[in-house]
């Protein structure tokens, strides 16, 4: 059985397939073959008996895309084989969304469900079918699903860019480490479009910027505008280390929630719990035992809605915890209420020189943004814009600005700084 796949291949088609590195992608315009490439390499994968873990927009897009050309790459073996039809006879389960052929099977999820996939083992290739749309954390969660005996790791990704991802800083970021392969293109690379199609594409499109990310394929930059760190450089070391510990504990409210326990000293985070559908006795067990760890600790607890009543009641015979609502009155004038308070001087913290080495906060700062109400107060914007933009509830990074509700006790990395510089220069 020969079939020259090679021959069929565009350019960037073929680098994505030879690439040797584990994360490589195509970030390209409309129309460069992308769905295909992807749907060979899933075939390919399973003629070896491995097992796949595909991820689309919704099981409607994957039923109509992806898994549809998986299906016509079978179909067109069996044409170039007629000999071997029934060998080539693969099983599309349309209920359970799996494709399974001899040995191997892929799973196709959508990403609205992607936390469905804590458990799975043994797969050996994960695809991620227009990533730009996908949580922040997919890889977080999908990822240790690529384990098993003999199993070497390979992330397969495609999209078109849009504005507004989080994706787009991170392909930036990785082009310029160089430790991913990212393939860009345009339509105008596909040598199998007739002009036709060319036409009807570049007609298609009016708008100077959408041209830009859907024919263009251009990543553009997607700076969040007001964003809480606008105009703030990221601290690229630690300055130092103490004992000054705060806890903040952001309670799961619901869905995809989680309850999230930050710990962090002057300086730096020290820990990061995430708890997923956790009871109350689940919660405030964690909770001690890091009190237990973490001597003299101050802890702030998000008492929004009342969903963290059964904690509080829980510890509150032996600890001190300050129960915090988002909503309630600002310390600073300038500020709307409480929450803009935390991550005001969460944000002057990170200025002068507070590290964060988390890149699940990292993604949820920059996706972060406030506006300035018609009384001229700043207001962080709600949880679930914020939603919008990383898939994910920024529950973490909550936590984290939960820790700064009361100002006191920080120290100023500049003032220290300055001070530094008078003395011994």
């Amino acid at each position: 059985m020969k079939y020259r796949l090679v021959d069929k291949l565009l350019p960037i088609q073929k680098k994505l397939i030879t690439s040797r590195k584990q994360y490589a992608g195509i970030v390209s315009s409309r129309s460069t073959g992308k769905t295909w490439i992807l749907s060979w390499m899933i075939v390919l994968e399973l003629m070896k008996g491995h097992n796949v873990l595909v991820f689309s927009q919704t099981y409607s897009t994957l039923k109509q895309n992806l898994f549809a050309e998986i299906i016509r790459r079978f179909t067109e073996l069996q044409a170039e084989f007629p000999d071997l039809y029934e060998e080539l006879s693969p099983q599309y389960n349309k209920a359970d969304m799996t494709i399974s052929y001899k040995g191997g099977m892929c799973y196709g999820y959508a990403y609205v469900n992607y936390e469905n996939v804590r458990g799975q083992s043994d797969i050996s290739l994960l695809v991620l079918d227009e990533v730009a749309m996908a949580p922040a954390d997919i890889l977080d969660v999908a990822g240790p699903c690529l384990r098993g005996p003999g199993i070497k790791p390979c992330i397969r990704f495609c999209t078109t860019p849009r504005i507004g991802s989080i994706w787009n800083r991170r392909f930036k970021e990785h082009i310029n480490l160089g430790d991913w392969d990212i393939f860009t293109g345009t339509y105008k690379d596909n040598i199998h479009l007739s002009p036709e199609s060319v036409a009807m594409i570049e007609s298609s499109v009016s708008d100077p910027v959408m041209r830009q990310q859907e024919l263009s394929g251009e990543i553009m930059d997607t700076s969040i505008e007001n964003c809480v760190l606008a105009d703030v450089t990221l601290p690229t070391h630690i300055g130092g280390k103490d004992h000054k510990y705060v806890m903040g504990i952001d309670m799961a409210r619901y869905g995809n929630d989680s309850t999230v326990i930050v710990v962090r000293d002057s300086y730096r985070i020290v820990e990061k719990v995430p708890l997923f559908h956790a009871d109350t006795y689940k919660v405030s067990s964690t909770i001690e035992d890091m009190i237990r760890r973490y001597p003299g600790v101050r802890i702030y607890i998000d008492g929004t809605g009342g969903f963290s009543s059964g904690v509080e009641d829980y510890l509150k015979l032996g600890y001190k915890i300050t129960s915090v609502n988002f909503g309630s009155r600002a310390r600073d004038d300038y500020n709307l209420n409480a929450r803009a308070d935390m991550y005001t001087n969460l944000v002057k913290a990170i200025d002068g020189g507070f590290f964060i080495d988390d890149n699940e906060i990292k993604d949820e700062l920059f996706a972060t943004s406030y506006v300035i109400t018609a009384q001229g107060k700043k207001a962080i914007v709600p949880k679930e814009q914020i939603k919008e933009i990383l898939g994910h509830s920024p529950d973490a990074t909550d936590a984290l600005a939960l820790t700064f509700y009361e100002p006191e006790g920080g120290i100023d990395f500049r003032r220290e700084s300055q001070l530094m510089d008078m003395l011994f220069r």
